[in-house]
């Protein structure tokens, strides 16, 4: 090949190369990689305004005694209590957290609880209102052991002697659970009914749900 020609064969190389390297120049040198969407972080648990319900069941293992023997037939100061057995609880209450441990609350339900009697004694209904305090012990991010105490006006129907009302205690120990819903906890207690006047005792396992504003 003579050097006219090796000539040529350089500018067509050049011409056919030059394409190439200019789409190569033309790509950013330094674009940074796609980015990788960072993990959701965990959801802050809400404070302040709440509602809560629970529903459960359970046993009253003290009852109160009925009125003289001369009032009602049959019964004897051997045989004057109501025989309660097993009963059932719903409850709601709202309330307000002062600080994340602590709360105030009102309060309310009713208590059915069957009678073990064959005579005059029917089911006993127990439906109060009040105020209770709400404490939470945190035992992790999302679990709390739950307290709870207060006092309530108790109306209390036998089925034998006239309604009668009066105080009463509330009371409940129990394990909380913080959904990462953000505004959902749920949990189960142990709870305490008990009216004063006259002295009776109902304890229930009660799961419940909450709704924090």
């Amino acid at each position: 090949m003579g050097t006219q020609g090796k000539l040529a064969f350089i500018l067509c190389a050049i011409g056919v190369s030059a394409p190439v390297r200019g789409a190569e120049e033309a790509k950013p040198k330094d674009a940074a990689p796609t980015p990788i969407a960072a993990a959701e972080p965990l959801r802050a648990i809400v404070h302040g305004f709440y509602v809560e319900g629970l529903v459960g069941g359970g046993y009253a293992p003290v009852s109160a005694k009925l009125a003289a023997s001369k009032t009602y037939p049959g019964i004897t100061p051997a045989n004057n209590s109501e025989a309660l057995g097993a009963g059932a609880i719903v409850q709601i209450a709202a309330g307000y957290e002062i600080v994340p441990a602590f709360a105030l609350e009102l309060t309310g339900g009713m208590s059915v609880i069957a009678g073990g009697r064959i005579d005059r004694v029917r089911d006993l209904s127990l439906a109060y209102g009040g105020l209770a305090a709400r404490g939470a012990v945190g035992l992790s991010d999302r679990w709390n052991l739950l307290l709870g105490a207060g006092i309530a006006y108790v109306s209390a129907d036998d089925g034998v002697e006239a309604k009668a009302g009066g105080a009463g205690v509330l009371g409940r120990v129990g394990l909380e659970y913080f959904f990462h819903v953000r505004h959902f906890s749920a949990g189960a207690s142990v709870t305490v009914l008990a009216p004063l006047s006259p002295t009776r005792l109902f304890v229930a396992l009660t799961p419940h749900l909450r709704y924090a504003f």
